[in-house]
């Protein structure tokens, strides 16, 4: 018998309205408080929240907070949740404190993001760091010198990945007109009982793309 458990992450997304509202709240993430939400999911509840979803052999975090400050207080927690080498980081949307924290990732992470997302990223993302580097000398601090590298992995509609252990992450795009971006990644996580062998004896699964609509 198959137990299946969908967790929406789209809660945990913060969009660029609130972000600017709530600027005078700290932008630095807590550290060592990321809080198990169920078997396999961790979040951790600050400016944006991060998800992070554990298998087996892989990990994927969603988001990666402002600047690499908050990226390596991310990769911290990651290797305290886990010990798996296999990392891959997601973004929901491209504006700074979604996505300019990858910088203080382990070089070895696997970026993964949605096509419309990185021509976003392409033809505003750099317009868009400056300014929010304009509204706080933290902002500013945070985000000098970053660096925007390409993704790893691109994805139109919808990305499997097999993170082992059971554990499928659905990364979904959601768009145009979402949030007043492109559109919205949004993740879901999909568990299924092994009853039969030990989680060790699965070998892990290729990407699968799928390229069908987004339900």
């Amino acid at each position: 018998m198959r137990l299946r458990s969908i967790l929406s992450l789209a809660a945990l997304v913060a969009t660029s309205m609130v972000a600017l509202a709530q600027m005078d709240q700290s932008v630095i993430l807590p550290e060592n408080s990321a809080k198990r939400v169920s078997d396999h999911v961790y979040a951790i509840m600050g400016f944006p929240n991060i998800a992070i979803v554990i298998g087996t052999r892989a990990t994927l975090v969603v988001d990666t907070g402002m600047g690499a400050r908050n990226g390596q207080i991310i990769a911290r927690e990651v290797e305290r949740l886990s010990k798996n080498q296999v990392l891959y980081l997601t973004t929901t949307h491209f504006h700074p404190e979604h996505a300019a924290g990858e910088p203080g990732f382990p070089p070895r992470t696997i970026l993964i993001r949605n096509t419309v997302q990185q021509q976003e990223m392409d033809a505003n993302g750099r317009q868009m760091i400056e300014m929010f580097s304009k509204m706080s000398p933290q902002n500013k601090e945070l985000l000098d010198g970053v660096v925007l590298r390409k993704p790893d992995i691109l994805f139109d509609n919808e990305l499997k990945l097999d993170l082992c252990g059971g554990v499928t992450a659905r990364l979904l795009w959601f768009g145009p007109g979402v949030l007043l971006v492109g559109g919205l990644a949004i993740l879901f996580v999909v568990l299924r009982r092994r009853s039969r062998l030990a989680d060790d004896q699965f070998e892990p699964e290729e990407l699968q793309l799928d390229e069908s609509p987004a339900p």
